[in-house]
């Protein structure tokens, strides 16, 4: 579980992230009770971007920025 992480998708509140087999299973308010076996990661200094957005680009317009990184600029 991620507790109490800044979710941007509701209204920027904090809420606790509930994630079984590398997928999000639940979204829950902050501070829910969890068994004492779960794993738990601080996420006060994380933000939550679910969805299915690439936020990796390696390149457009004919610039590849893997092999290149220079052409950026």
């Amino acid at each position: 579980m991620i507790q109490e992480i800044h979710d941007i998708s509701l209204k920027g509140e904090i809420v606790d992230v509930h994630v079984e087999d590398d997928s999000i299973s639940q979204v829950l308010p902050a501070g829910t009770k969890r068994s004492e076996s779960t794993s738990v990661i601080d996420g006060q200094d994380l933000s939550l971007y679910p969805g299915f957005c690439d936020l990796q680009i390696n390149g457009s317009f004919g610039h590849d920025f893997v092999t290149e990184p220079e052409s950026v600029w």
